[in-house]
């Protein structure tokens, strides 16, 4: 489902879509926040969505409560070279 929620004082809005590697088709965001990504079933269908705009200066923040060796953000942290997650 998607939501849209407007500030009027500056004209800006945030837009909620769900997550998978299709739902940014329609849009050109400059922020992207993926709450609670490692849980996530289209995790990572997501965050390869989004890259195509961070090539663009959109800005991409990922945060979650851990969920062990799994998600994004533990793929993310293995390719950095972290090996334990406690």
């Amino acid at each position: 489902s998607n939501w849209r929620m407007t500030y009027d004082k500056t004209g800006s809005y945030a837009h909620g879509v769900a997550q998978g590697g299709d739902v940014f088709r329609a849009y050109t965001p400059t922020f992207v926040w993926m709450d609670e990504c490692e849980f996530m079933e289209k995790g990572h269908q997501s965050f390869v969505a989004a890259l195509p705009f961070c090539e663009k200066k959109a800005q991409l923040v990922l945060s979650s409560t851990s969920n062990g060796p799994h998600g994004v953000l533990a793929g993310l942290a293995r390719e950095a070279g972290f090996e334990r997650f406690a």
